[in-house]
């Protein structure tokens, strides 16, 4: 049997799974954003609401959450270093879910935070904002626990401990009174913990994964 060869310059055939990727999303993305302008055109509702940055859309002002979406990408940028350190596990041999369990867990959290599924979502739909943070951090002792070898090869738990520490901070500071302690201390106490804790997070999974990419060369 004989195989025509590949014209001169030509790069490798894409495999099936990345063709269904490199197709999938835009297609899924474009099907999702029909959709949402069909349900708003049905229910008289401005299509901008759905689609603009919510700060340019409610106008709220040039530096309207800005720690917050600073936030929001450390999560992308945690997420996306663990799920790199994975494929380059995988490819070395080495044991993965580490990175496979962190990379989710922020990915999660990533979603939680930018779409207010614990502070509105899901209290709207009857589920108690406690038992959501409850999960999370079940979830995240899971994914820590998974990762620990990983952790303690590329000794990182010193990093993983500032951002438990500001995670914590971070509870706390919301299950306390805000007329006791004023608005702009307690905000600034609870938002910024958790902003160091995702700076603390996203370095260690960066390292992890640069460390686990010079192992291969």
């Amino acid at each position: 049997m004989t195989t025509t060869p590949a014209p001169a310059g030509a790069g490798p055939a894409t495999p099936r799974s990345e063709r269904s990727v490199l197709l999938g999303l835009p297609v899924l993305v474009a099907a999702l954003t029909v959709t949402v302008a069909l349900w708003a055109d049905a229910n008289d509702e401005p299509i901008g609401r759905f689609t603009r940055d919510p700060n340019q859309y409610y106008r709220g002002g040039t530096w309207t959450g800005l720690l917050s979406t600073l936030g929001n990408s450390l999560w992308v940028v945690a997420a996306t270093a663990a799920l790199l350190g994975a494929m380059v596990a995988h490819l070395r041999g080495v044991d993965r879910k580490g990175f496979v369990a962190l990379g989710c867990l922020s990915a999660l959290l990533h979603v939680d935070d930018t779409y207010l599924f614990h502070d509105v979502v899901l209290p709207e739909l009857g589920v108690p904002e406690k038992a959501v943070s409850l999960a999370w951090a079940a979830f995240a002792g899971v994914a820590v626990l998974l990762a620990l070898p990983m952790l303690r090869e590329h000794r990182l738990l010193p990093s993983i401990g500032v951002a438990a520490v500001g995670f914590a901070v971070s509870v706390l500071a919301d299950a306390l009174d805000v007329r006791t302690w004023g608005e702009n201390w307690l905000f600034g106490i609870e938002d910024g913990a958790k902003l160091v804790g995702i700076a603390a997070w996203t370095s260690a999974l960066v390292v992890a994964t640069r460390r686990t990419i010079r192992a291969t060369g």
